[in-house]
């Protein structure tokens, strides 16, 4: 994903962030947030952002 731009590595500290391409990407990571309950648990356990969006949709 740094190779085409979409995010930006860092080593000190390890930090990724977006990089000037990742806006191409943007809609699949609203994607999956927006289906987060629909999506199998292997793919979702282990990542907060995803957790937090399913916790958050099985609350309201």
């Amino acid at each position: 994903m740094a190779d085409q731009g979409f995010i930006n590595w860092e080593t000190e500290p390890l930090v990724a962030s977006r990089g000037p391409q990742f806006d191409e990407i943007a809609v699949v990571f609203d994607a999956l947030h927006a289906t987060a309950t629909d999506i199998p648990d292997s793919l979702v356990i282990g990542c907060q952002r995803l957790e937090q969006e399913r916790q958050t949709s099985f609350e309201d």
